[in-house]
């Protein structure tokens, strides 16, 4: 039987359940990860009173099945309490840590949860946008910028063709600055 269960701390969570269930997780980010969400919310969201901890896990007969690392921040100016991921806005993607295959079924529990807390809006940006969590129902997703990569999987020869001019004559100067300073590999 799923049940959701809010955590006070980090520290009600054990690092190697935390991974167990990212290991399982279709697409992970280093951002998901115990270390990240943790150190980033000992630094920027603890000391923060504007900043309150809302870590939800999913149990499912008392093991961990996900966990939602999400916090309630208050605007300063206007005190209206908006839901977002911990780490947001300093992360390229993040995302409710649940199993593949079963994405549907706790981030429902997740979802139904969160509309519970007295909030203004869930601001849950940095969603990949392969994320199984902007199918559900009820979620609006809107694009509001893209962030650039480049795969580095390829021959770098073969993803120097795919910039434009500007990107080219870009990197070719930091590559002559870089050689200027010594051997580049």
């Amino acid at each position: 039987m799923l049940a959701i269960k809010r955590l006070a701390s980090f520290a009600d969570i054990q690092r190697n359940q935390w991974e167990a269930v990212l290991g399982s997780v279709a697409n992970p980010s280093m951002f998901q990860t115990f270390d990240y969400q943790s150190i980033w919310w000992k630094h920027f969201g603890e000391t923060n009173r504007h900043r309150e901890l809302l870590l939800l896990a999913a149990m499912d007969d008392g093991v961990m099945a996900g966990i939602a690392p999400l916090m309630i921040e208050r605007t300063p100016l206007l005190w209206y309490p908006t839901i977002k991921f911990v780490g947001s806005p300093v992360c390229d993607a993040i995302d409710f840590v649940v199993p593949k295959g079963r994405e549907q079924e706790i981030t429902s529990a997740f979802l139904s949860q969160i509309k519970k807390v007295d909030m203004i809006e869930m601001d849950l940006a940095f969603i990949p946008e392969s994320s199984s969590t902007l199918a559900m129902p009820g979620v609006e997703a809107l694009r509001v910028d893209t962030c650039p990569y480049l795969d580095l999987a390829a021959p770098w020869e073969q993803t120097r063709t795919t910039l434009n001019r500007t990107v080219k004559r870009y990197v070719a100067r930091r590559e002559r600055s870089a050689l200027r300073a010594g051997r580049l590999e």
